[in-house]
């Protein structure tokens, strides 16, 4: 697994929310990475939904097919598991998971990204690109939300 973290300024609630309930908005927002998401099964907001998620990494348009796993609202935490998609030709396990937490003592929250994987052999490469965009997106929706 890989993980890093991000303070952000914005709200957690609000963060956490444009992946839970305004992903559709991401396109819009952040249009350097995402292309398009679709619910293709479900209402998108709960455990069993399943979306689409066009996007760009390294300048290469990508597209991948994830389950929402896990909501929970209580610690601010979604996980989506991909299980169709570019990326499969490398995994044979890939899920991304946010947590959004408010920071104690002081002002400010901090987003926590996870990537967890299997490598499908011993050529598949350390996902490190997806951590490298995923930073990127969370500092410039911080941004945004913060506007």
């Amino acid at each position: 697994m890989l993980s890093f973290k991000t303070e952000v300024q914005c709200s957690a609630d609000k963060y956490y929310s444009m992946y839970k309930n305004e992903f559709t908005q991401l396109p819009k927002l952040l249009p350097f990475v995402y292309g398009d998401i679709r619910v293709i099964k479900g209402d998108g907001i709960s455990v069993g939904s399943v979306k689409q998620w066009k996007y760009v990494l390294g300048g290469k348009p990508l597209c991948v097919k994830e389950i929402v796993a896990e909501i929970d609202d209580k610690k601010r935490r979604i996980t989506h598991n991909i299980f169709e998609g570019e990326v499969m030709n490398a995994y044979k396990k890939f899920a991304v998971i946010l947590h959004v937490k408010q920071k104690k003592g002081g002002k400010g929250n901090v987003v926590k990204w996870s990537v967890e994987y299997e490598k499908l052999n011993e050529n598949s490469p350390t996902p490190l690109s997806y951590l490298d965009v995923l930073d990127k997106i969370t500092k410039d929706l911080n941004a945004h939300l913060c506007q």
